[in-house]
């Protein structure tokens, strides 16, 4: 049986009972620090005495991402800096059904001068006319997370051989079927390569693309993977076999790792969660993190269980969440416990 264990309080408070540099692995979707629907706990990022604390458990050269928004990416990023990690990129998740929640001017004008209108759209004053069609925001279609890792012993060669941890995992999560680039000495130098030599030999490449630092839903791909997330939502929890591209798509299509937004089913009756992630994409977050030899990974603001599942799914032995809310506990344990007959679930 593989073990999840969720401890329901503070991160910063919970994670002083857990044993220094015990965890490979962090992966979460902390506090975006935007009072997301009014929220209280959403008031703030998490900031550098938590992420501190998140430090000490990680081995020297232990990777992790951590969500945030696009207008507070940088406290976030920051926050973990100053704590001690080293930012190594910023991966981004796309996707295309964003709802823009931004203030019309126009209309703002007509209320602030007394115009009242015939017709929702139709501005009642001149200084609304001229301000028909501006508004406060874009459309939110991306959510940042930042990838970053405890600083290795030396060299990350050294650290792997001394801690069991160091890089990312990159054959693990190619994506497409070809155009590969592992190996130094290509026959071909065009943007697609597919073969490479060895002892004089020409070897064809079937592993997949590079993953890249962004993952995009089928909207934003433009017709990409019709069988995503955020299509029929006949799936409840992702399974590997059941997300590969299309074999009829055009190779264009398959440079990106592909997931949408969470669906109803996949969400669960009853979630009480406004902003889950969908399970597929975490599964390969966690996998690009996952050592050769996995033992825990730690899963701080675990909320309904979306980072733990996909933790699982990416081959985790054991996962630990952190939870503030016994609610969100609660409802973590049911769903996992419903979509894994071979995980012992305990909450603390």
């Amino acid at each position: 049986m593989r073990k999840v264990t969720i401890l329901v309080g503070k991160a910063e408070e919970r994670a002083k009972e857990l044993a220094e540099q015990s965890f490979q692995a962090v992966v979460c979707d902390p506090p975006y620090g935007i009072s997301f629907v009014g929220s209280k706990w959403d008031y703030d990022v998490p900031r550098a005495a938590e992420w501190a604390e998140v430090l000490r458990l990680m081995k020297p050269g232990a990777h992790g991402f951590a969500f945030s928004a696009t207008k507070t990416y940088h406290r976030t990023a920051v926050e973990i800096e100053d704590a001690g990690f080293e930012i190594r990129d910023m991966f981004s998740w796309i996707y295309g059904k964003g709802m823009p929640k931004g203030r019309d001017l126009s209309k703002a004008i007509d209320e602030l001068l007394g115009g009242e209108r015939r017709a929702v759209t139709d501005p009642a004053t001149p200084e609304a006319k001229l301000w028909d069609g501006w508004n406060t925001t874009l459309k939110p279609c991306c959510e940042p997370a930042a990838l970053f890792c405890r600083p290795p012993e030396g060299t990350f060669a050294e650290n792997a051989l001394k801690h069991g941890v160091a890089g990312l995992n990159v054959d693990a999560t190619r994506v497409g079927t070809s155009g590969g680039t592992r190996g130094a000495a290509f026959k071909d130098k065009k943007s697609e390569i597919t073969q490479r030599k060895l002892a004089g030999k020409v070897e064809q490449l079937e592993k997949g693309r590079w993953p890249s630092n962004v993952a995009m839903d089928e909207q934003a791909g433009a017709g990409a993977d019709a069988r995503s997330q955020s299509g029929d939502g006949s799936k409840s929890f992702y399974r590997p076999e059941e997300h590969e591209l299309d074999a009829s798509l055009p190779e264009e299509f398959c440079r990106f790792f592909y997931s949408g937004k969470a669906s109803t089913k996949e969400r669960g009756p009853g979630n009480p969660h406004k902003t889950v992630k969908p399970v597929d994409l975490i599964r390969y977050m966690a996998t690009i993190v996952l050592p050769p030899k996995p033992e825990r990974v730690l899963v701080p603001f675990s909320g309904v269980g979306s980072e733990v599942a996909g933790c699982l799914l990416a081959g985790w032995p054991e996962v630990v969440g952190i939870e503030l809310s016994p609610e969100y506990a609660a409802f973590a344990k049911l769903r996992l416990e419903k979509g894994f007959r071979d995980v012992e679930v305990e909450i603390r």
